[in-house]
């Protein structure tokens, strides 16, 4: 059972520093994300995650936020180990909220323009300094679920 989201999440190629590990994190909200785990969490478990920013100046950037796990998932394609495991931020401080804020609502949806021009079906950006910054999103016709 995943809860209804407050806010729109966006996908991402990042990464997450949590409790020495490091995570990829596959999409990203105002208010939580969703990161690839190892080893599964316990719902309710709280954890301080370091996560990198992709910014508007095109480099990642940090923010920690205090997270609360609200649902986790057996990864779905064959082959693959571990958990989906989404997020909901708990606590930010003013510094990491304008950060993803600017992700959400500036970078991401600039990254978009252009290339739903080229490709109204699909579409994928590329943002930010390394290959754990690539911003990518699929569309999906009304009452299909996203792939």
């Amino acid at each position: 059972f995943r809860p209804a989201r407050r806010t729109p999440r966006f996908a991402v190629e990042s990464k997450a520093l949590i409790a020495g590990a490091t995570h990829e994190v596959i999409d990203l909200a105002e208010g939580g994300a969703s990161v690839i785990f190892h080893r599964e969490p316990e719902i309710g478990e709280l954890m301080m995650v370091n996560l990198l920013v992709p910014g508007i100046d095109g480099h990642n950037h940090p923010a920690t936020v205090a997270s609360e796990v609200r649902w986790v998932a057996p990864r779905a394609k064959a082959g693959e180990i571990g958990y989906v495991v989404g997020l909901e931020f708990t606590h930010l401080s003013p510094a990491a909220q304008a950060r993803i804020i600017i992700w959400c609502r500036v970078v991401f949806p600039a990254s978009r323009t252009e290339t739903d021009q080229q490709n109204p079906f699909g579409w994928t950006a590329r943002l930010g300094k390394g290959p754990e910054s690539r911003a990518t999103s699929r569309t999906t016709r009304r009452g299909e679920a996203p792939a």
